[in-house]
This record gives structure tokens, C-alpha cells and sequence, in this order.
């Protein structure tokens, strides 16, 4: 932990410290923008934008790094905040925080897979946040990073190699090296990249996730309708959701899918959707994919089961063509829904994510805006096949979930 100066000397140095590197201020936001040297040749603008009452004495706040992407790189001091705006605006409100948004050189990158260091930018980066760290009353057991495209790239590379230094990381539009899985099981991890990306392919991405998962994590991972930008949805979305998970760990609307590669069962568990409740599920097989086999099609059961209760298939789901699987029962989904052999058996989760779209569901909280799926795979405790003598308990227990959903509305 930082050495404390007394407050007296803290208040004077930190003013000391905006006047001599030109701080600029306004009533909303306070930066500093800089070029920081390492005395070998090397060079790094950065900007620093600090939160409200960073110079009160007793305050501490935590840091948050942001990694441009490679259409940004250069020597001006002010692309790299391109695509930002919220993200400064929730670094001044809601999650009062450093933000350090540094700029890579025109020639360099954020990332160097191929060898044990880091690029130049990004040491020079990590030289920097130990200079601020020095100079400014930041939580340095609260540090965060997320980046775009190249930054994407960027945020694995770091995090691989200093993988104790960053509480949570949030790659867009990048991925890393599966070899380094094992070094993301501290950080807690989401990442995100659009499904129509012909810019940087989605597929090392998944595999990157599969990989993390099979060393024994458990990373978020959301794959959104969208080309390559991916990162506005995150950070513009006024939901806060990546905000609050970036800086308190709250869970996202994120419903998992999980899938049993043994069985082909499918599971959903409601809980997860703002308010716990869903009104519409769809999933289907994407016929333009590699893995796609017309002999392997989605098949619905005789019966589902919600909450472990047996309930008709017919009530609550449908499966059309054999590739397109909708909830669409009477009333909204509250409990557990588990399908028996819905889905071929056999994939992981990069061959899922391939085979599969249309991965969102509906909740009433949220009107006619999409929520997607995290996509998992894993054994699914099977419920025995209800016997014909309950067949009329089953159509009682399907009676009663609607009744008890309806009185919840």
C-alpha cells in the first residue's frame, strides 16, 4: 500500500501536480493530458480524466484502463478517446474512478503473444500507472481494463502477463493466447465480440473462451448481432450493466444456456433476467455454418420440466424446421427450464457458438430490447420421464404454474 503523506501535504502536492501538467478543468470533468518519457527514446501521450473529490484528503479511488483501437494509434493525445464518451461520463458519476486512456505509437501495439513481454506502449502504460499510482490517491487493489479491437488484443496480452494486477477485464472485438487460459482464473473476465465481425474473426475468440473454462474458469461471454463494433453497445449502454459489472462485479441480465454435450438437453434458468422473468426464448441452428448437418436437427420432447415439474412440450415450446427453437408459453417463464435432447449432442462451446443464433430472450422489464445468452456446456442432472399415472398430476402442476405466474403479474 501507498506510503500516506499527511493530508496538508497531500492537498498541496496534488494541486501542485494538476498545475505543472496543465491540467484542464471544467464544471463536469477534470484530465490531464501528458507525454510521458522513459528516458530511452520511448514516448507515451496519455490522458488522465480524474473523478470529483479526487484531491480531497482521505478519498481513494479506483482505476480504470482503457486500450484504443488501431485506427486511434498515434501522437496527437486525443483519438484515444474516441468511443468513450460514456465511459468518462460513468467515471465521473455513477463509478468515480481514474480513468488513464493511453495512446500507442503509430507503429506499435498493445499486444506481443509471441514473446514473455509486452509491447513497448504497453510497458510504458504499466510505467505509468506506477508513476500515478505514486502521485494520486488510487486503490491499487481496484484496478480494471477494457479495450476495443487492437485494445482487445491488448487487454489479454496484459492480463496474461500480470495476471494479479487487474481485478476485472473486458476485452471487446479481441482474444488471446488459449496457451495462457490458466492465467485469467484472478480476474474476472467478460468478453465481447459481434457475430458478424469480418474484421477480427469470432471463432479465436470462443476457442480463447473454451479455453479459459477448461483451465478451470468461469468467464462471461457475449457475442452480439453487430460487425466489428461491438465495444458502443457495451459502453454506451444506458442500462449501466457493464459499469456495474466492471466496478462492483453485479451480475448482468445475462441468462445462461446451458447445454449438456452428453445429451443434448438444454437448460434455462430465468432467474438471471431482470426480475427473474421471461416472456420469450429463442435459439436456432444457423444453416450457413460450417457444422451445420441436416441429419442432426433440434428434436422437442414429449415433455419439459420447469422447476423439476414435468409440463406437456407442446404447452410451452416450439421447434420449427428442426432448427429453431421459441419459448412460448402462456405466461412468463420464472423457475428453471430444462429440455430434454433439444439440441444434436456432441459439441463443445466453440462449436456451439458456431452451430448456433438468434441467442436472446425477452423480459418484460425490458420491453422490445433483446437479451442474450451465455452460452455454456456441462451435465445436466436428468428428471425422470413422468409415468403415465401422473400424467393427470402433470397437467394439474402445468395449471397451477400458470395460475401462480398470473397472480405474480
Amino acid at each position: 500500500m501507498r506510503h500516506r503523506v499527511g493530508f496538508l501535504v497531500r492537498t498541496i502536492l496534488l494541486a501542485a501536480i494538476a498545475m505543472a501538467w496543465h491540467g484542464d478543468a471544467t464544471a463536469q470533468v477534470t484530465k490531464i493530458s501528458r507525454v510521458y518519457e522513459d528516458g530511452l527514446g520511448n514516448s507515451l501521450p496519455y490522458q488522465l480524466f480524474l473523478p470529483p473529490g479526487y484531491n480531497v484528503p482521505g478519498n481513494e479511488f479506483p482505476l480504470l484502463l482503457h486500450l484504443h483501437g488501431a485506427g486511434e494509434r498515434g501522437t496527437d493525445n486525443t483519438r484515444q478517446t474516441l468511443f468513450i464518451d460514456n465511459m468518462i461520463n460513468e467515471t465521473q458519476t455513477d463509478h468515480p474512478a481514474f480513468l488513464l486512456v493511453p495512446q500507442a505509437a503509430p507503429n506499435d501495439g498493445w499486444s506481443h503473444f509471441s514473446s514473455d513481454g509486452l509491447s513497448t506502449s504497453a510497458q510504458l502504460t504499466l510505467d505509468v500507472m506506477a508513476d500515478l499510482e505514486g502521485r494520486f490517491a488510487i486503490d491499487t487493489s481496484r484496478r480494471y481494463i477494457t479495450g476495443l479491437s487492437m485494445g482487445g488484443f491488448g487487454t489479454y496480452d496484459i492480463v496474461a502477463k500480470h495476471p494479479d494486477m487487474f481485478v476485472a477485464a473486458a476485452p471487446i472485438a479481441g482474444y488471446g493466447d488459449p496457451a495462457q487460459a490458466a492465467n485469467y482464473l484472478n480476474t474476472r473476465l467478460w468478453g465481447i465480440h459481434g457475430s458478424e465481425d469480418d474484421v477480427v474473426a469470432v471463432e479465436p475468440h470462443r476457442a480463447m473462451i473454451q479455453a479459459i473454462r477448461d483451465a478451470g474458469g468461469d468467464p462471461l461471454y457475449t457475442e452480439l448481432p453487430v460487425g466489428h463494433n461491438a465495444w458502443s453497445t457495451m459502453y454506451d449502454d444506458a442500462s449501466g450493466e457493464f459499469y456495474d459489472w466492471l466496478f462492483d462485479g453485479v451480475q448482468p441480465a445475462i441468462v445462461d444456456l446451458l447445454y449438456d454435450p452428453a445429451t443434448g438437453t438444454v437448460q434455462f434458468d430465468a432467474s438471471q433476467a431482470p426480475r427473474g422473468e421471461i416472456t420469450q426464448l429463442t435459439f436456432a441452428l444457423d444453416r450457413s455454418s460450417p457444422l451445420y448437418d441436416p441429419t442432426k436437427l433440434m428434436t422437442a420432447p414429449e415433455f419439459v420440466y420447469i422447476d423439476g415439474a414435468a409440463v406437456p412440450a407442446a404447452d410451452v415450446i416450439q421447434v420449427r424446421g428442426g432448427t429453431r427453437f421459441i419459448f412460448t408459453g402462456a405466461t412468463t417463464l420464472t423457475g428453471t427450464l430444462q429440455i430434454p435432447g433439444l439440441m444434436p449432442a456432441g459439441y463443445d462451446f466453440s462449436a456451439l457458438s458456431d452451430l448456433t443464433y438468434g441467442q436472446y430472450y425477452y423480459s418484460p422489464q425490458t420491453g422490445g430490447t433483446r437479451r442474450y445468452f451465455s452460452l455454456k456446456t456441462g451435465a445436466i442432472a436428468a428428471v425422470p420421464e413422468p409415468a403415465t399415472w401422473v400424467l393427470a398430476s402433470a397437467g394439474l402442476g402445468l395449471l397451477a404454474w400458470r395460475r401462480r405466474r398470473a397472480a405474480l403479474r
